[in-house]
């Protein structure tokens, strides 16, 4: 009895016209009115937009981090292709040499080439010729090439070394 009296009520009330949206919950219309009510969210809330800027930002800094890291990685990588390169031709140079001329003397004047000095301006080339002690006719040769990074560290110093006989000195 009490289920149809509530049915026959909500007729009644929509006949009369007392059901209008969201006046009466007993209205069936009043589920559908407060379903349609709540807040549609079509666009971002501050806080995700603030989220997502942050989290760019990170990214931005980090990319730009690592592009630096690596223009510096092949920076002194160019620089120590560079250094050896000097190395071996100052070595080469001086084994092609005349035995005679295989002094200290001549190789304090050696210096590196312009395209060396133009790609690092704080290189250094240093060779170094030594009579072995317990071999007269062999002679040491060192060449070293020093330098200073951008920044002003030294680098690991580029060196190598060759032993020269008269026997296989040119004529």
């Amino acid at each position: 009895m009490r289920r149809t009296r509530a049915i026959n009520d909500r007729t009644f009330a929509l006949r009369r016209g007392f059901c209008r949206a969201g006046v009466s919950p007993a209205c069936p219309a009043f589920s559908q009115f407060k379903q349609a009510k709540r807040p549609h969210h079509n666009g971002f809330s501050l806080i995700e937009v603030v989220a997502a800027a942050a989290v760019l930002g990170i990214a931005a800094t980090l990319t730009a981090q690592l592009v630096l890291n690596v223009t510096d990685l092949r920076r002194t990588a160019r620089e120590h292709q560079i250094a050896r390169e000097e190395v071996a031709n100052a070595l080469e140079q001086f084994s092609l040499a005349p035995w005679e001329s295989l002094s200290p003397e001549r190789a304090k004047r050696i210096t590196a080439s312009s395209e060396a000095r133009r790609a690092i301006p704080s290189g250094e080339l240093a060779v170094e010729i030594a009579p072995v002690s317990d071999e007269p006719d062999t002679r040491r040769l060192m060449a070293r090439f020093t330098w200073r990074n951008r920044r002003g560290e030294p680098q690991p110093a580029v060196q190598a070394v060759a032993w020269v006989s008269r026997s296989e000195a040119a004529p």
